[in-house]
Order: C-alpha cells, then structure tokens, then sequence
C-alpha cells in the first residue's frame, strides 16, 4: 500500500443532543461531534413514544393550541 494515501483513523467522543449519553466510535474525523438522537432514546429502538422537539414546533403549537381553547371559552360567554 502506498503511505500517506489513506486518512487517519481514530476514535473519538461522540454526544447525543437529546438524552446527552456519550459512546466513542471510529471515524476519520479528528474531533468529536454532536448527534442530535442516538440508540439510546430512539423510539425505534426503545420501544418508547416521545417527542423530540429540537425546533421547538411541539411547544409553539401547544401554545397555539392554548391560545385558541381561551379564546372560545371568552366566545362562549
């Protein structure tokens, strides 16, 4: 094999955004990175329904959704 042809390997540290595990994996990258869902809180592999709200969509609409029931409590009055 010709030297120098093929990146460096190495092991780094790699950070899930949602449930903020760490677990190291093999990469060509030399710095670590952020993961914004992992195995670990990943619906498909926990078995478990939850919202993962990295845009916060769900709260903006939940606020929506609040705003509107007091609104058609004040109309029905």
């Amino acid at each position: 094999m010709k030297k120098e042809t093929h990146p460096k390997y190495s092991v780094v540290t790699v950070k899930c955004a949602n449930c903020d595990s760490e677990f190291t994996v093999g990469t060509t990258s030399a710095d670590g990175f952020l993961v914004s869902i992992c195995s670990q809180c990943h619906p498909a592999y926990t078995g478990k329904n939850t919202i993962i709200d990295s845009t916060n969509r769900v709260s903006r609409f939940l606020e929506r959704q609040q705003k509107s029931q007091s609104l058609q409590k004040v109309k029905s009055k």
